[in-house]
């Protein structure tokens, strides 16, 4: 999905909160289509390096605007809503596009990691890297409710911030966490075992001295996240109340117990999921197997998903191909 992330400081944090979240409050009170959250620096953050060459913000403001309508339809609000705060030279806005790796329900804490991509990278490179090959990283990560990566558009960035007054930082991309609780997260014994080797990855294709993590907090909310999250399929295609999705995987052995791991849809239906498997049966040898699931919930309709049986195996699988039936 499409949104803009504000980026906002000032020497006055108390008073700009409250100003936010009291303008805002009156902004979106009627709107239908829009989603926004205002969230506030954590005091100690964990995950802030004081060495870096970036402040952390104090205030982030998302807003998400309904699929079908333009991000810029909430430019001139944002302008009147900023017109006379008095912000530091810091402040910066970004556009951009949200994909959802890991799906969830609105969090308390939120980690933001603003990425820049090495030189020697295009950005189809780096797109084609992080996406594919570093996003299993933030599926692996323990102790989040939800993964995404996001992709800025520069130029969209750009005549933004000039619109609005504030600065324009060269961001590549950023990976957002969704977190139950910083301090679960962070007390969770198995983090390490993935933040060590993502750390590594990541020297690979980002410039990490110019980029920067941090965590924040919500201090409110407003709108449906539900329907601006997932769009009504059904407006497009009322006669379609299920899907079909074909899956191909061959483990080694006789996996029992198989469970969709992090599977969501938004729209309401049954999906059917139809499993071909080959399994080892000893004097038998290998003997192809067919496994179908009714599910009420599906996350993908095309692409990679995961599953993950009983034991804590990783199975990827593949959609191979996707029909709808009435």
């Amino acid at each position: 999905m499409a949104k803009v992330l504000l980026l906002l400081d000032t020497d006055e944090p108390q008073s700009l909160g409250t100003m936010l979240e009291k303008r805002l409050s009156s902004a979106l009170r009627d709107e239908q289509h829009v989603t926004a959250q205002l969230m506030g620096a954590v005091s100690d953050d964990p995950f802030y390096d004081p060495q870096s060459p970036y402040e952390r913000p104090q205030f982030l403001l998302e807003l998400v605007s309904a699929p079908g309508r333009p991000l810029a339809q909430l430019y001139p609000a944002l302008a009147e809503l900023l017109s006379d705060v008095p912000l530091k030279a810091s402040s910066s806005a970004l556009v951009m596009h949200e994909r959802i790796f890991v799906a969830c329900d609105p969090q308390p804490c939120y980690y933001h990691y603003l990425m820049r991509r090495r030189p020697e990278f295009t950005a189809a490179d780096y797109l084609e890297y992080y996406s594919r090959f570093h996003s299993r990283m933030g599926m692996h990560t323990p102790a989040i409710a939800g993964y995404s990566q996001n992709d800025i558009d520069p130029s969209a960035s750009a005549a933004l911030a000039e619109r609005l007054g504030l600065h324009w930082r060269e961001v590549t991309s950023i990976s957002e966490l969704k977190l139950p609780s910083v301090d679960a997260f962070i007390g969770h014994p198995d983090v390490m075992r993935v933040a060590g080797p993502a750390a590594a990855d990541e020297e690979n294709f980002v410039d990490r001295p110019n980029s920067v993590s941090f965590c924040s907090q919500v201090l409110a909310r407003w709108g449906d996240f539900d329907t601006i999250a997932e769009p009504v399929f059904e407006q497009h295609f009322p006669a379609v109340t299920a899907s079909v999705l074909e899956l191909v995987h061959t483990p080694r052995g006789l996996v029992k117990d198989l469970a969709l791991n992090r599977l969501r849809h938004a729209g309401e239906g049954l999906f059917h999921v139809r499993l071909h498997r080959t399994v080892e049966t000893g004097g038998m040898g290998k003997v192809p197997l067919e496994h179908d699931v009714v599910l009420s919930e599906s996350p993908y309709r095309t692409g990679d998903v995961r599953l993950e049986p009983v034991g804590g195996v990783d199975l990827p699988l593949k959609i191979l191909q996707r029909r709808q039936f009435r």
